[in-house]
This record gives C-alpha cells, sequence and structure tokens, in this order.
C-alpha cells in the first residue's frame, strides 16, 4: 500500500471517530452538544433530562455581532397517542448568554420561536441560539423539525436570523439528519442502532 494512503486514512477515521464542528459556513441546526459536532441523534432513557442546542455554526464576526433577532419553527413529532409524554423542562434564549424577548406561541412538542435580543449574542465558531432541557417518560423514536415560524417576518420556508439593520443573514434549507425523514434531529434512533 502506498506509504501516504496509510496516514491520510487513519486521520480520515479518526476525525470520523471524534466528530467535527459542521463545516457548512453559515449552517444552522440542531445539534445535542454545546460544540456543535456531528450527532444528529441520541439515545435517551426514560425520565431522564436531555438538551437540545439550536446552533448557528462559522458566522463571521461581524455578521454575529449584529445579529439581534431570529425567528423559527419547531416540531417535535411523536408517535400517536405519546404526546402527553414529552416535558419541555427548560427554553432557553442564547442559552442564557444573551436576554431577549420570544413573543412566538410554543409548548413541549413546539411552536413558533420568534425572539429579539437585548444584546447580541457573542461570536464564536459555534453561537447558540437557544437551547431546550428535555425528558420524555417513555423511549420511542421521536423527530424534530424546524423550518419557517408560521407567522414569518420575511416570507419563505425557512428559519431566519436578522442582522441588527434589518437584513438577513440566514433564510436557506437546514442539514437534516442522517436518514430520509427531512428531520434536523433524531430522538432514541441513531445509524446502525435500533
Amino acid at each position: 500500500m502506498n506509504r501516504w494512503l496509510i496516514p491520510i486514512l487513519a486521520g480520515f477515521l479518526a476525525t470520523l471517530a471524534m466528530g467535527a464542528v459542521a463545516e457548512e459556513p453559515i449552517m444552522l441546526g440542531l445539534y445535542f452538544n454545546r460544540e456543535a459536532i456531528f450527532d444528529d441523534c441520541i439515545m435517551v432513557a426514560p425520565n431522564t433530562p436531555f438538551t437540545i442546542y439550536l446552533i448557528l455554526t462559522h458566522p463571521t464576526e461581524a455578521d454575529a455581532a449584529a445579529v439581534n433577532a431570529y425567528e423559527l419553527g419547531l416540531e417535535f413529532v411523536v408517535p400517536k397517542g405519546k404526546e402527553d409524554t414529552v416535558f419541555r423542562l427548560a427554553s432557553r434564549i442564547g442559552d442564557n448568554a444573551v436576554k431577549g424577548l420570544d413573543v412566538g406561541a410554543n409548548g413541549p412538542l413546539g411552536g413558533d420561536y420568534i425572539v429579539g435580543l437585548a444584546s447580541p449574542i457573542p461570536a464564536s465558531e459555534v453561537m447558540i441560539l437557544h437551547s431546550w432541557e428535555y425528558m420524555m417518560t417513555e423511549t420511542y423514536r421521536a423527530d424534530i423539525f424546524i423550518g419557517a415560524s408560521s407567522k414569518p417576518s420575511i416570507p419563505g420556508a425557512f428559519p431566519v436570523v436578522q442582522k441588527a439593520e434589518g437584513s438577513v443573514l440566514r433564510q436557506e434549507a437546514v442539514a437534516p439528519s442522517w436518514d430520509d425523514s427531512g428531520a434536523a434531529a433524531i430522538i432514541n434512533e441513531c445509524r446502525g442502532l435500533p
């Protein structure tokens, strides 16, 4: 085997094993960790709290300093009859790093998040726009979708991150999870796991 191929292959496999921050510039997605490492699924035991993060990755410092609002629709899809087994324990604007006001109508299974910020979220490679703490009392697959708010300030089918002067920083499709459901994140079913 070529002497250069082995180190390259080993490095590639190590990267896959460790995970990596989403590489697309200005990508919006749901993650189960604060670092935005690709793990679009999580296995959760009943009655165990877990956190979901809405993260904007790779914004430029100028863009990040100017963000003053975001809006999206979130849908937490569970099997029929299981709706009362999902509890939203907390909803945190900017993961409590900044103050803001959410005027959207939402609950444990989602809804609209229409958020204005009192001050910009600190710029970083991964900007946590929102976090939610959840708990499920039973184990089953749940899919989480993000899209446009049902009352969008800007027409379109996508979430919006707005700069202070009113222009849109982010209004594009969100990266889907590993399967073909179109979900942004999946609970209790991961690649290669039941």
